[in-house]
């Protein structure tokens, strides 16, 4: 059944370090039941998706504000992950355009390339974008730009690199957009 819970509040920086300490346990725990890696929820305004994105990050600390300050946990805790399983076990689902739960950000382009660059740059194994949107072309977008910048940072890593399209696809179109180079699965 439904379980009361607090209302909502901004972590406190202090808190910060703490959450990130749960991913990578969360991870080492996922690894030690004998999962072949984890994927890292970015995406649908989740708490890395509520950081990374300045319609939702008002903070005005070190974790919040400019783009470089906004991801600065997503990609803490994707190299604090990457450091404990392995970064070709890892991979990040984002959803750069995603409007649920009043998710937005003013340059979704610029965001998620800066966030994909990021990943490459740790070399986790892939990115994943869950494309649905209001806007599908600033969905196609912001995802082009965020795999461009992944596959760029990634180059020279064989572990890493992999891009996966997800949302509406039928078989089809899905056959036509990977042999289009708009991702590799």
């Amino acid at each position: 059944g439904k379980v009361d819970v607090d209302e909502p509040r901004a972590l406190g920086a202090d808190e910060i370090p703490g959450v990130i300490g749960q991913f990578v346990d969360a991870a080492k725990r996922a690894m030690d039941a004998g999962f072949d890696g984890v994927e890292l929820h970015g995406a649908n305004s989740y708490i890395l998706d509520q950081f990374t994105r300045d319609g939702s990050n008002r903070r005005t600390d070190d974790w919040g504000g400019t783009l470089e300050k906004r991801l600065r946990f997503p990609l803490a805790v994707a190299r604090g992950v990457a450091e404990a399983i392995g970064p070709g076990r890892l991979g990040y689902r984002i959803s750069p355009a995603g409007t649920g739960n009043s998710m937005s950000d003013s340059d979704p382009v610029a965001t998620f390339t800066a966030l994909g660059a990021g990943l490459g740059e740790i070399g986790i194994a892939c990115l994943h974008s869950a494309e649905w949107a209001e806007d599908a072309g600033l969905a196609r977008r912001s995802t082009d730009a965020a795999f461009a910048a992944f596959k760029h940072a990634a180059s020279g890593n064989p572990a890493s690199g992999v891009t996966i399209s997800n949302s509406g696809y039928a078989p089809e179109t899905a056959d036509a957009w990977i042999a289009k180079g708009g991702a590799d699965a």
